[in-house]
């Protein structure tokens, strides 16, 4: 898990483990990991509702389906399940610092081509109500980041039930010279456990917060603006989602589109 952890982004500096302490350890201000415990039903995996528990929660049973939250392993309790979260709006906030990256974002033309544009942003892809929010804060001198939701998961061990399932986005609007690199695919975060998850709707639920207060243009980041330091906007939008057939099926339960098990339970929250 933690060689998958560290493999996620060499040059964003995930965060190494403190035996010391027994957590992340954060290097630096942007690449801090926060561990949450998850909701997988206990002994009986299939009530299990992924629900995340608060960061203080002081909870020892889930709320929503009574499952508890630890389990004893050698005379200790430890937590049933983990998700590995990294906020999305650090990650972002990181990137506008490098010049190369920010030379290698492209433009937000103001008319959309046709689908074969060689652009993501030129293109017709990019929904009008995000084009004219884009145009807006480039207009202001802020960035604009277009981006990919992907999901899957994968057992890292032959002969073993283990799953991993990850969350990660990638950066359209980018150069294809740095967009390929595995560096700049943003990890989200990673849920690891014996079962898969049954729903991703609660780990959805902390990416959309962040996208409302990047929406609401309540993120800036300094930026030399005709010679001056000034907070310009920092503004980011989902415009696609990549994963597998029962990754897609997982996303598009989210917003109740489908026919897996959770399509229709709080979807009105996240569309």
């Amino acid at each position: 898990i933690r060689m998958v952890i560290k493999a996620a982004g060499s040059e964003v500096k995930f965060p190494s483990y403190d035996f010391s302490r027994r957590r992340f350890a954060s290097r630096g201000n942007y690449a801090g990991v926060t561990i949450r415990h998850v909701c997988d039903g206990g002994e009986d995996p299939e009530k299990g509702c992924e629900w995340l528990y608060p960061k203080d929660s002081e909870e020892t049973s889930c709320p929503l389906c009574e499952a508890p939250r630890y389990k004893t392993v050698t005379n200790k309790q430890v937590p049933v399940k983990k998700y590995f979260q990294w906020d999305l709006i650090p990650q972002l906030q990181m990137r506008t610092g490098w010049k190369r990256f920010t030379e290698g974002l492209d433009p937000i033309p103001r008319e959309p081509h046709d689908n074969l544009a060689p652009t993501v942003g030129a293109s017709k892809a990019v929904p009008p109500e995000v084009r004219q929010h884009a145009l807006q804060v480039v207009e202001l001198c802020g960035f604009v980041f277009l981006l990919a939701l992907a999901c899957d998961g994968f057992n890292p061990w032959r002969g073993v039930q283990y799953t991993m399932w990850f969350m990660a986005v990638r950066i359209l609007n980018l150069k294809m010279s740095l967009s390929a690199k595995t560096a700049e695919v943003i990890t989200l975060g990673i849920t690891c456990g014996p079962n898969e998850p049954k729903t991703i709707q609660h780990y959805c639920n902390e990416i959309v917060q962040e996208l409302l207060l990047l929406r609401a243009n309540q993120i800036t980041v300094p930026r030399c603006v005709n010679g001056e330091i000034k907070q310009v906007i920092l503004y980011a939008a989902i415009i696609g989602l990549v994963g597998d057939y029962p990754a897609i099926t997982k996303l598009l339960a989210v917003v109740g589109v489908g026919t897996h098990p959770y399509t229709h339970t709080h979807t009105h929250t996240h569309t």
